[in-house]
């Protein structure tokens, strides 16, 4: 005899029985009669066999072999599986199954109801299981399990049983169990000692004394499931103790919100009842236990009656799990207790289980815009297809919609991502319930393989927890075959559309759109290291969040770079979203975004662009739409415009959200996290007053969501951009957004040009961008090399590209280095010699010719002056009668004019440094003069002898770096903004004023196109007649012939010669240099970067 567990007289605890009948467990059961229900596999079936001679030796008269399996079902769902015998009544017969979950279906029906928890994990590879089960559908009948985990150890199992026979054929009330070592250590708790069990049963009565979730009801049903796994007494004496002191503890409440049983205590039902009812019968139990507690469970029954009653007003159809928790709870009072005990409301509970699920099982959403609590309640659909049993839900495809529909959801990390009131930054894995039991019914290799990606992302999590509303037991094998490849569509742009019971069930207050959705993803693959972003459609919903439109998540690189997931932040403005103000005040929310143009743009050699646009209507007085556009593996583009429907004045503000380091450079926010980081650029597309800044933003102190993010700091970072204006109907502010991801992503940019084109670099490609019309949106290669020069003077020569570092130059054709050789000092300066040679000019006074094989021709060398350091500024290349000669300005106050062969032929003094120089012949006697502007006081005229021509100020102040002949007239552009022209005598020809300092002027035709620092662009005859102008802030500019190209911030853009753009393209950086060759404009930028050609 068991030794009898400790427990106080039920004489002196309140409570009744459960109902008329109880539990019929006796203590030994006769196999004279069996069933062997076994599977059909060869050792399985030798199994059996041996089982059965045995039986019939010891004078069994009655022992047949039953092969069992689902007979290649296209699912496992219950009801195809093969067992002629299943509905048979004879109470004399004992039916002894063997095998596991995935190989005998009649312990699957168990495994379902949480009764049996043998299953490919569990007792695990060496391990068995031994079960006497009796009375279990209340017909008095008796069965057997001899489980294991693989069906090699099935003949070793099928020993051990015999062993517990008395010689003859019947047996005790076994309860016989071998956990092997591996499961052990994945399950420590099944040890009594583990330090989880210490102190739990006095942790069971403080849970329900501080009103605790679910208070008592995990631990007393964790007791259970250990009891029913292990077969242990101290977990029975455990679970004893925890029953009755919550007879106890329940009979003293004090009426208040939460009821009897405590704060949300029905959602833990289903558990209680199915533990209980996996150990009613064993032998550490008497008649008296089994009644008074199953009496006291069907008084916490109801609870779930009052839960039920109180949500059925609820949503409909699309359920809330609140109703669901309720109703499973009294499915498994009506399929366990109701039959055993007789139960006078089990056709009652069956009736209200019914009315709550039958509407569920054709949804594709829970009433819930929430990803954990809506996973519960299909956790919950799913059980009730199984027990009811509903065969059709798995075999008619409404449980793979479902599967299908959440994998739009599920980011490249393995989660479902946590929308609405979510709590983890993974996600809670609550999907896991009902993704770990459908791929496992459905057999098919995609589900499975979502399971395996699933399974590993929740890694030791997915054991469950002690006291968590899932329990640590029947997890579901794993379906072997798995294969992503058959979620290949859900590859690229995917549109979940909206559920149509979910939108039914909001009808009355919130009327559905013609063209909603649920969610829109973009995912470049399955793999952590690949891109996945979700933006939602949905902005109602139980548990949602006010977060129509917003990105709920970009992941990239095993990183969750964006913020969301906090429970508590429920408003738009703590989402990475869009906010618009009018008049200083925002309005209502829609319900739903419409779903505007869905298109994939065919690959024009960068790869193809997926554009998705949806449109928030009416917010705030103004529409916004919302474009997302894949660009692969190098990122995705966001365009956000808002058009006014009602005159005011807007505050337009774009909100980006993320945990971890960051840092603002201009229109460049940049997310760090460890080792990778990720630029974020963006762009304004109208006028206005511009805001942007960052801002820190506590998290929510009693909830961790982040805290145990490796890359997430002490506070969130929120980027604020925010544009003011006022806007008449019609009128708009736009933004476009690059999430520049990718290896290339640190050269990726995005700027607008003068037609509000955006354009930038991507990859290597151009991407042109109206954010008007996004579906326009091109990327085309940039056919043209880069040459890192360096921060140098650079020069073209013909096919060859000159750049300078320090003292080294270095020769370039096709962006291939042909050349690399050493001057003598730092060179500041460069220029085409003659008889193909490079003119070096140096710091120290000294100017080289170099050939085109880096020989040197030859050396000459000047002084430092007045306190001028010597150092050439300028060179240029004239032609005199004797010949070609070199002009040479520089830093130490002088012209000097050189010979081809380097000797001087003469110098002049200039007073002041000189900036620039130009030979041209203005007066027409065949030899070129020669002109400089200094940085102070004079500028000069002198002719091929170094005779002075002229010598003028500037009009308002001194200085410029603009000189050049131009139609027999030389011209000077000023730092006090004047363009002036001489005539070769002196005598000003005129003068025109653009109010800044003059940065360029180039000619092109009769013309002078001038640009100023003031951000206006001119074109000026040679009379001084200024024919147009423009506002276009001008970094670089060239002639091309019959118009110009000029560089203005991250833009090359070509000009005809009335000042209309013929065409841009990007720029990696704002240039500082321009020429224009055979091929096309050659580019130097800020950084040092010379490309081309663009044309």
């Amino acid at each position: 005899m068991p030794q009898p567990l400790t427990r106080r007289p039920w004489s002196e605890l309140p409570g009744e029985p459960a109902g008329p009948r109880a539990r019929q467990v006796r203590e030994r059961i006769d196999l004279a009669q069996t069933r062997l229900h076994h599977p059909s596999t060869d050792e399985a079936t030798a199994a059996a066999v041996r089982l059965r001679g045995d039986l019939l030796a010891r004078g069994a008269t009655r022992v047949d072999l039953v092969p069992v399996g689902w007979d290649d079902q296209p699912t496992r769902a219950p009801g195809s599986a093969s067992d002629a015998t299943k509905d048979a009544e004879d109470e004399a017969v004992v039916d002894v199954l063997l095998g596991g979950l995935s190989s005998n279906p009649r312990i699957a029906e168990l495994y379902h109801a949480w009764l049996c928890p043998v299953d490919a994990s569990f007792p695990g590879v060496g391990g068995h299981y031994l079960r006497v089960h009796q009375d279990l559908a209340g017909d008095g009948r008796a069965s057997v399990v001899v489980g294991v985990s693989a069906l090699s150890d099935l003949d070793a199992a099928v020993e051990r049983l015999l062993g517990h026979l008395d010689g003859g054929t019947t047996l005790a009330q076994v309860h016989d169990v071998q956990v092997s070592e591996q499961c052990r250590a994945g399950h420590p708790w099944f040890d009594p000692e583990d330090a989880v069990h210490d102190g739990f049963r006095e942790a069971a009565r403080e849970a329900y004394r501080t009103q605790t979730h679910r208070g008592a009801t995990p631990y007393l049903s964790h007791a259970g499931d250990m009891l029913a796994a292990t077969g242990d007494r101290r977990f029975a004496q455990l679970y004893l103790d925890i029953a009755q002191d919550m007879v106890l503890d329940t009979a003293d409440w004090q009426p208040d919100q939460w009821g009897r049983w405590g704060f949300d205590a029905d959602f833990q039902a289903a558990r209680v009842i199915s533990s209980w009812h996996a150990i009613a019968d064993s032998v550490w139990f008497t008649d008296e236990d089994r009644a008074r507690i199953a009496g006291h469970l069907v008084a916490y029954l109801g609870n779930s009656e009052d839960q039920w009653q109180g949500h059925r007003d609820s949503p409909y159809p699309a359920r809330q799990n609140h109703f669901t928790f309720a109703a499973l709870g009294l499915m498994f009072a009506a399929l366990l207790l109701g039959p055993v005990h007789r139960l006078a409301r089990t056709e009652q509970w069956w009736e209200m289980v019914d009315e709550c699920f039958t509407p569920m099982l054709t949804a594709g959403k829970s009433c819930e815009d929430c990803e954990a609590y809506g996973w519960h309640t299909f956790g919950h659909v799913i059980r009730y297809a199984l027990l009811r049993p509903v065969t059709d839900y798995f075999d008619d495809g409404a449980c793979a919609r479902v599967l299908d529909r959440s994998v739009v959801t599920m980011d490249n990390l393995g989660g479902q991502v946590p929308y609405g009131d979510a709590a983890a930054h993974r996600g809670s894995f609550s999907e896991m319930e009902f993704w770990r039991c459908a791929g496992w019914v459905l057999d098919d290799p995609r589900w499975a393989a979502v399971v395996d990606k699933k399974l590993a992302a929740v890694g030791d999590a997915g054991n469950g927890a002690v006291t968590g509303i899932a329990g640590v037991l029947h997890h579901y094998d794993r379906v072997e075959g798995s294969d992503l490849s058959g979620l290949s569509d859900h590859l690229g742009l995917a549109v979940l559309e909206l559920d149509e019971g979910y939108c039914q069930t909001y009808a009355d207050v919130d009327p559905v759109p013609d063209a909603g959705f649920d969610k829109i993803s973009l995912r470049t693959g399955f793999d952590p290291e690949d891109s996945y972003l979700l933006l939602d459609g949905i902005d109602n919903g139980s548990h949602g969040h006010r977060d129509i439109g917003a990105i709920l998540r970009y992941t990239s690189r095993d990183r969750i770079w964006l913020e969301d997931a906090e429970y508590d932040k429920v408003a738009a403005n703590f989402h990475n979203t869009v906010l618009i103000a009018r008049d200083g005040l925002t309005g209502p929310r829609r319900p739903y975004a419409e779903l505007g143009e869905v298109t994939t743009i065919a690959d024009r050699g960068c790869g193809s662009i997926e554009v998705a646009r949806c449109r928030v209507p009416d917010q705030s007085g103004a529409d916004w739409d919302r474009t997302v556009i894949g660009l692969g593996r190098h990122g995705v583009a966001v365009v956000d415009r808002v058009t006014a429907r009602q005159a005011g004045d807007y505050e337009v503000t774009a909100l980006w959200r993320t945990v971890g380091q960051t840092r603002l450079e201009g229109d460049r926010w940049t997310i760090v996290m460890g080792e990778q980081d990720l630029p974020i650029h963006t762009v304004v597309v109208s006028d206005g007053r511009r805001r942007r800044r960052e801002i820190n933003e506590d998290y929510v102190s009693y909830r961790p969501v982040w805290r145990d993010y490796p890359w997430a700091e002490e506070s969130e970072t929120v980027l604020q951009d925010t544009t003011t204006r006022h806007l008449e109907p019609g009128e708009s502010v736009a933004y476009v957004h690059l999430i520049a991801d990718g290896d290339q992503r640190d050269n990726a940019w995005i700027a607008v040009d003068t037609a509000g084109t955006v354009i930038g670099r991507v990859g290597d490609g151009e991407l042109r961008l109206d954010p008007a019309d996004p579906s326009r949106t091109t990327w085309t290669p940039v056919e043209h090399w880069q040459i890192e020069a360096g921060p140098g003077p650079v020069l073209p020569l013909g096919d060859l590209i000159a750049t300078s570092d320090g003292d080294r130059v270095q020769l370039w054709r096709d962006g291939t280095s042909v050349l690399d050789f050493a001057a003598t000092a730092p060179i500041s300066a460069l220029a085409a010699g003659p008889d193909d040679s490079i003119v070096v000019g140096q710091h120290d006074g000294i100017v080289e010719l170099y050939g085109l094989d880096g020989t040197r021709r030859w050396r000459f060398d000047f002084d430092a002056h007045m306190g001028h350091q010597a150092r050439v500024n300028a060179l240029t290349v004239g032609a005199f009668a004797s010949g070609p000669v070199i002009l040479v300005g520089t830093e130490s106050c002088h012209v000097h004019v050189l010979t081809q062969q380097g000797e001087q032929l003469w110098q002049h003094e200039v007073i002041h440094a000189c900036a620039a120089v130009a030979a041209a012949d203005l007066d027409g006697d065949g030899e070129d003069e020669v002109y400089a502007i200094t940085e102070y006081w004079t500028w000069h005229g002198l002719d091929s002898s170094g005779t002075p021509r002229f010598s003028v100020r500037g009009k308002e102040s001194e200085g410029g770096r603009i000189v050049l002949g131009h139609r027999g007239q030389a011209i000077f552009g000023g730092w006090d903004g004047h363009l002036t022209a001489y005539r070769p005598d002196g005598s000003e020809a005129w003068d025109l004023s653009v109010g800044d300092v003059i940065t360029t002027v180039v000619t092109d035709g009769d013309d002078l196109v001038v640009a100023s620092r003031a951000g206006r662009l001119h074109r000026v005859t040679a009379d001084g007649e200024q024919l147009w102008w423009q506002a276009r802030p001008v970094e670089a500019m060239v002639a091309t012939g019959g118009g110009v190209a000029v560089a203005s911030g991250r833009s090359l853009s070509w000009l005809d010669s009335g000042g209309r753009t013929v065409r841009s393209v990007p720029l990696s950086s704002e240039a500082v240099a321009l020429w224009s060759t055979a091929e096309g404009v050659v580019v130097h930028d800020r950084r040092g970067v010379v490309s081309g050609p663009f044309s």
